[in-house]
């Protein structure tokens, strides 16, 4: 209790000492940069996360066009910790005359499985979460759909000669991104319903959504390699899309932190040098009044411990801050980013901090340890606290390089500009004071004079250069990551074909859409006008007539398309044979993909 006491009062003292201060200032810049990294990208992470729930819908998704055996499903059952069943088609709804295409989903108990169902009252109405899907007797539709019906909530649409209830407009699916997104309008019914339609069973396409932790997910993905080879299978079982390359840029700060931590040894190796006088002659009084190195030990590891618990408060307010900052800035890339404190994760990051901090204390304690009474009277200049302050600072490098480092070659790369840069501001330094040293020989004068004294203090004044140096060094490699860093963000965004789709606008509609764009200042970047055509003969025979056998290919003739017409071959496009229409040729042409005219024996104008 004594040395607590003493240590407490000495530490009071010392904190007055401009030295103090400044390494109370190193320690804390250090906290400070670990802690915001630590939370900032904790904090996307489990946006990330939270948004993977809501793109999914599940763990592991098995899609195929035939529902499994009953014994199949079982056995999924036993191996998930939740499946939910839905099974989707394509069909056509009616109302009022009007007809649209669109894939019906119907889905049961337990849907949705992870991530929200998000449903509406009324077209751009604010969405809520939906705990189930629609009653037996009702139909949700998205947006689109019911748009181009022209309903009202409460219509009846007919579906394969039953009728539906419109209750609900459908704004979000959480498993929609496994089904692949697309153009194609929406409609959700109730499991019971689709028993009733009688759909022909090669219609409908089935899709098990599995619920599970990461040993589960791998044994039902090697039980679907085994058992079921043909069926496509979604999961998460890495992490989001983006999370790797989130990792990769956290990881980039942590190695780009290695010139922090460099700079903070410079200043902890300057600190150092006295505070290991002060620590090393207090020990041997110590000694000299009858007292052991334990306790001179013991106080200044206490005096340690009452530095870091001072400034930990300020540390966290300051990290809370920057974080905030931060996740603001960055929601203008990541949509609904919320800022996310986890005490957790900034616990174990000043964890961290404090164990480097110990590792760049460690040549004090150990001076401590060999300190002595006679070492007062015939002090050794280099002792082992010398070159432990190198290895320790060494030692703290290797760490932070080998948490941070998930690629050796960009671990080497950065190391090596780091000592790329340390090595030309040493040469440099040499080379300007060497040269005008014996330019200025000469001469007489305080330039010459100074230009001498600064040569002869090179060595010594080395760490004060490197110092300097790696400041200027750290702000511009600061600015250019953080310049090339969003250019990379930009570049992952959809910069080529936009980031919304307007898949179907009346010519009315599309007047006031450009006239919309005009006053926003949004750059509309492709319009393509096109009509609903349907395929109806191929050289005067009906397409069954003229096909040979029934194909996929068969039935997507048979279907109405979409039909562009371009002046000029799209850029990304490209003819192959025949030859593209022109002002001289006549009207009724038309282009097709190789595919197709492999398939039903095609031949163009020209072949």
């Amino acid at each position: 209790m004594k040395g607590m006491t003493l240590a407490w009062l000495l530490f009071n003292e010392e904190r007055k000492e401009k030295h103090h201060r400044y390494f109370s200032w190193v320690q804390g810049l250090l906290m400070v940069f670990i802690v915001t990294l630590s939370l900032a990208s904790e904090n996307i992470q489990y946006y990330l996360q939270d948004n993977l729930r809501n793109l999914l819908g599940a763990d592991a998704v098995i899609s195929q066009p035939n529902a499994l055996t009953p014994e199949h499903q079982e056995y999924l059952t036993e191996l998930s910790e939740k499946m939910v069943v839905t099974r989707q088609v394509d069909t056509t709804l009616l109302h009022d005359g009007s007809w649209q295409r669109t894939k019906l989903k119907a889905v049961g108990e337990g849907y949705p499985l992870q991530g929200q169902l998000k449903i509406a009252t009324a077209l751009n109405g604010e969405g809520v979460a939906a705990s189930v899907g629609p009653e037996s007797g009702n139909i949700w539709l998205d947006e689109r759909l019911f748009n181009s019906l022209s309903l009202n909530i409460g219509d009846a649409v007919v579906l394969s000669e039953k009728r539906f209830v419109v209750s609900q407009i459908l704004l979000h699916e959480p498993d929609r991104i496994t089904e692949g997104y697309s153009s194609t309008m929406r409609a959700m019914i109730n499991a019971k319903d689709l028993e009733r339609l009688n759909f022909p069973p090669e219609l409908v396409h089935y899709r098990y959504l599995l619920a599970g932790d990461k040993k589960q997910v791998s044994d039902i993905l090697s039980w679907q390699k085994e058992v079921l080879p043909a069926a496509v299978v979604s999961h998460r079982q890495g992490a989001h899309p983006l999370a790797l390359f989130w990792k990769r840029t956290e990881n980039f700060f942590g190695l780009m932190s290695i010139i922090l931590f460099f700079m903070a040894a410079i200043a902890i190796e300057q600190l150092m040098q006295l505070s290991m006088k002060k620590e090393k002659y207090f020990t041997a009084v110590c000694m000299s009044l009858g007292s052991t190195r334990s306790v001179g030990l013991k106080i200044s590891l206490l005096k340690w411990f009452f530095s870091l618990i001072m400034i930990i408060p300020f540390v966290l307010v300051i990290s809370a801050a920057c974080h905030w900052l931060i996740i603001d800035w960055m929601q203008s890339t990541f949509s609904d980013l919320q800022w996310h404190w986890d005490t957790s994760v900034a616990l174990s990051s000043l964890a961290a901090v404090t164990f480097i901090l110990m590792v760049f204390q460690l040549p004090v304690w150990i001076a401590i340890t060999q300190s002595s009474v006679a070492r007062l009277l015939n002090d050794v200049k280099k002792d082992k606290g010398f070159w432990m302050t190198k290895l320790s600072a060494v030692a703290v490098f290797c760490l932070v390089a080998w948490v941070y480092s998930d690629n050796g070659l960009l671990t080497a790369m950065m190391l090596g500009a780091l000592a790329l840069s340390v090595v030309l501001m040493v040469t440099s330094s040499w080379a300007v004071l060497t040269v005008g040293e014996k330019v200025s020989q000469p001469f007489s004068g305080l330039v010459p004079f100074t230009l001498f004294m600064m040569k002869q203090r090179l060595l010594t004044k080395s760490t004060q250069i490197l110092g300097v140096g790696l400041c200027a060094f750290l702000l511009l490699f600061t600015l250019m990551v953080l310049r090339d860093l969003g250019d990379t963000i930009a570049s992952n965004q959809r910069v080529h074909d936009g980031n919304v789709l307007i898949s179907k606008a009346t010519e009315s509609q599309m007047a006031d859409i450009t006239r919309w764009a005009d006053e926003q200042n949004v750059e509309i970047r492709q319009s393509k006008p096109f009509v609903f055509a349907k395929l109806l003969k191929v050289n005067g025979e009906t397409l069954d007539e003229y096909a040979e056998q029934p194909s996929e290919s068969l039935d997507t003739m048979k279907t109405s398309i979409r039909l562009h017409w371009s002046q000029a071959v799209p850029s990304n496009n490209r003819i192959i044979k025949g030859s593209w229409w022109s002002e001289n040729s006549t009207w009724d042409q038309v282009s097709i993909e190789s595919e197709v005219m492999t398939i039903w024996a095609y031949k163009s104008e020209t072949g």
